[in-house]
């Protein structure tokens, strides 16, 4: 309301900062710039890498396509690389495999809000490759103590309408180092330079984010303890009514890792004879909305070329993994009712 009054709702104004500071603060990732888009955030990340057509990048085959379409854009070689089926991740021992003299950035996804370990990746990989954290689904997320994206060399997020905080559309990026905020700054501003204005040094974007998005999310920011209290606890009432019955959950916390259980998944035997889209078209005439796994890349025409092997964990957990309703304000009984549902469709015994 108070930006609204103030009239400054354009890009410029006291809350983008105000919004990237704070973010800082609760991630402990210094100097995070605001975005238009979690995939504009990536568009600046894979900007900064220095990339020609000579050079690869590796993309992990589950994930929604950004990432891919970003790293395409680049002109650089993509390698499609599997992930592995107890946290839907890419993990050292497949990246390992696809590394060569050309690879010069690895894209790892947080798929489902899973924080992987970027430090295990670092510790197997040759120094000079380029690590980019897409955090768009882990804010909240943390390994040993550690908000995801601190070990990478970028990091980008969304705040997209479904994101564990929101701003309709938005996104925020860290830059390990310095002078590549300060050249994504520079980016970010169709490339205008910051003391002369109208003076254009790079060819640029326009991926800022308004003070009114900025507005949002720092009223959002000030409830994620809040947010992600809610998320665990819905967690924690379907892992009480479904782990019975022989739900195998993705979530499960580990030594170490906090998962922000962004968007619960699980899978159960019949789930693959039952049929994942008859699943959920019966679902849906209960009033229930529940959701694929994400499609993996190598199985669109569109991403032909880039497909190397067959890609078997990724089909299989996308044959057999749901995505649940996750929403932070469900009910006990709204869980209860989704829970017995699907105890009954899958004729689940104890």
């Amino acid at each position: 309301s108070d930006c609204i009054k103030k009239s400054w709702v354009s890009s410029s104004g006291e809350y983008v900062k105000l919004f990237e500071n704070e973010f800082s603060k609760y991630t402990g990732l210094k100097n995070c710039l605001s975005t238009s888009s979690g995939s504009s955030a990536l568009e600046i990340a894979l900007s900064l890498c220095n990339l020609n057509e000579l050079d690869e990048i590796i993309v992990p085959n589950l994930t929604f396509a950004s990432p891919l379409n970003s790293a395409i854009r680049t002109k650089a070689k993509i390698v499609l690389v599997d992930v592995n089926k107890d946290n839907m991740c890419l993990n050292a021992s497949e990246i390992i495999k696809k590394i060569n003299s050309k690879t010069k950035v690895i894209i790892v996804v947080n798929l489902y809000g899973f924080p992987v370990d970027i430090q295990k990746i670092r510790s197997t990989t040759p120094k000079e490759i380029l690590i980019i954290e897409d955090c768009a689904e882990s804010l909240g997320s943390f390994r040993k103590q550690k908000h995801c994206g601190i070990w990478s060399d970028f990091a980008t997020f969304s705040f997209f309408g479904n994101k564990t905080i929101t701003t309709g559309e938005g996104g925020m990026l860290f830059c390990a180092k310095d002078e590549d905020k300060e050249k994504a700054l520079l980016l970010r501003d169709h490339g205008m330079s910051r003391s002369k204005k109208y003076w254009h040094e790079e060819i640029g974007f326009n991926f800022r984010i308004t003070n009114l998005q900025a507005a949002v999310g720092l009223a959002q920011l000030e409830r994620i303890e809040e947010i992600l209290f809610n998320k665990r606890e819905v967690f924690e009432k379907y892992f009480k009514y479904l782990s019975p019955y022989g739900f195998k959950f993705n979530q499960v916390d580990q030594d170490h890792v906090i998962d922000s259980k962004w968007l619960i998944t699980l899978t159960h035997e019949n789930i693959k004879e039952y049929g994942v889209e008859n699943l959920e078209y019966q679902l849906k005439l209960l009033g229930i909305d529940i959701r694929k796994v994400f499609y993996p890349l190598s199985s669109m025409p569109l991403y032909k070329e880039y497909c190397s092997c067959n890609y078997k964990n990724s089909n299989y957990l996308h044959n057999s993994y749901i995505c649940l309703p996750s929403s932070p304000n469900l009910t006990t009984i709204q869980i209860k009712i989704i829970s017995e549902k699907l105890i009954m469709l899958l004729g689940a015994k104890k």
